[in-house]
């Protein structure tokens, strides 16, 4: 059997510090010989467990995600993580749990923890995959009076901390899981890009929040052309205003948004009353301005899509068109345009008019120029009769009508006479005046 005998060596004293590049005498079970070796080579088998993947020292109460190397030698059952050593945990492969070895042992036990760190697969002919995901879920004994057992107790939260971006990202598909991100863009516009729902663990989530502090909205993409699903429909790219935030989960075929920030797209584009307007509230007035596609991106995507309802800038700016003989200014006022084809858009001009339903979902109104949402329609009196009696009850004469206005006159020998004119500058009805917005 070989041997060796170290003699007995001074200190290694402090002001003569260690280097990577010393050595150090280990003894090597498999093979039973000491044998020397470099510290940094021992520096990097305590990062990486001898797996060739750094991780990050674990705290109790916390989660680490093991993705399996592509180049695993086949048969290889152990994953060795030494941040992990004295600590218990749960175990999730794929997303779905495994059955830990125990004490006395049980047949149908999936793995053993590794006192050294990590954890072993223990089942017949079972064996690490490349590429699979593992979920490693830590828990630490509660305190108890000595002599009493111990009991774990998951002390995990749900959301295992916090991401902030300021700049274009693309998340990390491991790392930034069951995170909240915080984008804090400011002035400018961030483009968050999410990972691959196939490097993403199964059953995880994203808190995605858009900090009330930014001025500009940020653009939420997938990769590869992969599905967001909210508002029954399918996207592969969202927007969100300031001080909104998705709840976005991750599922085999794509993400779903799981909080109410789905109703908000639900909202866009429907003029409602408001006291008040409000940048912070993501409400804007329709005044018939003109504004930017890139500041209000849902919007323009909502007017895009709503065919004869957006209109041409030129079309847009029509002054008059003539319905049964009378003049209609402005008949397409209340479309969205297009803007300058290019940059912008033209919001409707809802200013001291009332919205009224179309007599026709389909088909012609004859009193309507534009019978689409967004026509313009004029004020009218409905055609009546006026029924006036004599100057004085001594009058032979009997009752006239009126063809002609507020002259009533009629061929029976009474002189015409005027009632006087009555009312103010408009025909209305009582009402009481609020902003029409919009949610964008």
């Amino acid at each position: 059997m070989q041997t060796v005998r170290i003699p007995e060596l001074p200190p290694l004293l402090e002001d003569l510090p260690l280097s990577f590049s010393d050595r150090l005498a280990i003894w090597v079970a498999s093979e039973n010989k000491t044998k020397r070796v470099d510290l940094q080579s021992i520096y990097t088998f305590l990062l990486t467990g001898g797996n060739g993947g750094t991780h990050a020292p674990v705290s109790y109460g916390g989660s680490l995600i093991y993705k399996v190397p592509a180049d695993v030698p086949a048969g290889t059952t152990t994953v060795a993580i030494p941040s992990l050593a004295g600590k218990d945990f749960l175990l999730r492969r794929g997303g779905l749990p495994l059955i830990p070895q125990k004490d006395p042992p049980v047949d149908d036990a999936q793995f053993e923890v590794l006192n050294a760190g990590g954890f072993k697969l223990v089942q017949d002919d079972d064996e690490l995959m490349p590429g699979e995901i593992f979920e490693l879920f830590i828990y630490e004994l509660v305190g108890q009076a000595p002599g009493e057992p111990t009991a774990p107790s998951n002390s995990g939260g749900f959301i295992k901390g916090k991401k902030t971006v300021v700049t274009n990202t693309t998340l990390d598909p491991l790392q930034d899981i069951n995170k909240v991100i915080q984008i804090r863009g400011g002035s400018s516009s961030v483009t968050l890009t999410l990972a691959s729902v196939e490097d993403m663990p199964v059953n995880s989530f994203l808190v995605i929040e858009t900090n009330i502090g930014n001025t500009r909205p940020s653009t939420i993409t997938t990769t590869g052309g992969q599905f967001f699903y909210l508002k029954n429909t399918s996207k592969t790219t969202m927007h969100m205003h300031p001080g909104e935030v998705a709840w976005v989960y991750r599922d085999d075929d794509g993400f779903y948004v799981i909080n109410d920030f789905q109703n908000i797209y639900k909202q866009i584009g429907k003029p409602f009353a408001s006291y008040s307007y409000s940048p912070s509230d993501n409400e804007i007035v329709c005044m018939g301005q003109e504004v930017n596609r890139a500041d209000y991106p849902r919007l323009w995507e909502y007017a895009s899509s709503l065919g004869s309802s957006l209109v041409s800038e030129a079309t847009w700016q029509t002054t008059s068109e003539t319905v049964l003989g009378k003049t209609v200014p402005y008949p397409y006022r209340g479309c969205f345009s297009s803007g300058n084809g290019t940059t912008t858009f033209r919001m409707p001009q809802l200013l001291n008019v009332v919205m009224r339903g179309l007599k026709s979902v389909s088909g012609s109104d004859p009193e309507r120029f534009f019978n689409n949402p967004g026509g313009f329609q004029l004020n009218e009196i409905i055609e009546h009769d006026h029924t006036v009696k004599p100057p004085d009850a001594n009058s032979a004469a009997g009752f006239g009508k009126s063809t002609t206005g507020n002259d009533a006159s009629e061929n029976t020998g009474i002189a015409s006479f005027n009632t006087g004119k009555t009312g103010g500058s408009e025909t209305r009805m009582d009402n009481v005046g609020f902003y029409l917005v919009m949610k964008y």
